[in-house]
């Protein structure tokens, strides 16, 4: 079983070795720490670090608090702060502080509600952020995100692959005689595809591959990510 597990996490490494091929890619490699207060409240503790420019520049790092509830089987609510170091400008190396600040309303284990103890895991998270910086407004943005997962039979690897929207807020002004105008639209899209391999006391290990459009410039991101987790 564990040279199965191998194969399938080789397929998700395929096309993230494609990236490599770019003439561009970046590397995310995070961590995060869980704990559970009570049976309808999480509380977490994430860090990440993302790299650009075929991995050799400091794109933005941060730690991210959060708390999450159980309203339902079905449904979760979500709260969370980041701070971010981010660069100043594209002509400097000095870098600024960020602060982002993130609520989540979760549907979960949607297949359940058509097949009781499916294997197969559905989910569409919405979610809201605003980042400010130098107290200033940055980025308003509504993103919806729909996840599948499948717990394979008698492994400890969990494959996925989810797909999410960004719509942001005043994503261009325009300036008129007499007024400004701010447009809102959908600015971005993101697919990942990866998988998930739990380790005995609470411990895992999450490999992906995130491909990332940003419609107005037409730019391709490909990403390489790595993610460690532990629950308490």
């Amino acid at each position: 079983m564990r040279l199965k597990s191998c194969y399938l996490l080789l397929l998700v490494l395929l096309p993230s070795l494609s990236t490599f091929g770019q003439n561009d890619f970046g590397v995310w490699v995070g961590a995060e720490a869980k704990k559970e207060i009570s049976k309808r409240f999480d509380v977490a503790l994430q860090a990440q670090l993302r790299l650009d420019d075929n991995a050799t520049h400091h794109q933005k790092s941060f730690v991210s608090p959060s708390i999450s509830f159980k309203a339902h089987k079905h449904m979760a609510l979500g709260a969370a702060y980041r701070l971010s170091s981010v660069p100043f400008n594209s002509s400097t190396s000095n870098r600024a502080f960020a602060h982002r600040y993130t609520f989540d309303l979760e549907f979960r284990k949607l297949i359940d509600l058509i097949k009781d103890g499916s294997r197969l895991g559905a989910s569409i998270r919405l979610r809201e952020t605003t980042e400010l910086e130098d107290q200033k407004l940055t980025e308003n943005t509504l993103r919806c995100k729909l996840k599948f997962d499948y717990n394979i039979p008698k492994s400890k690897l969990e494959p996925f692959i989810s797909g999410e929207l960004f719509y942001r807020f005043n994503n261009q002004l325009t300036y008129t005689a007499t007024e400004v105008v701010a447009t809102n639209a959908i600015n971005k899209l993101r697919m990942k595809v990866g998988a998930s391999y739990k380790i005995k006391g609470g411990h895992s290990l999450k490999l992906y591959t995130l491909i990332q459009k940003q419609l107005l410039s037409q730019e391709t991101e490909m990403i390489l990510g790595l993610g460690y987790g532990f629950a308490f």
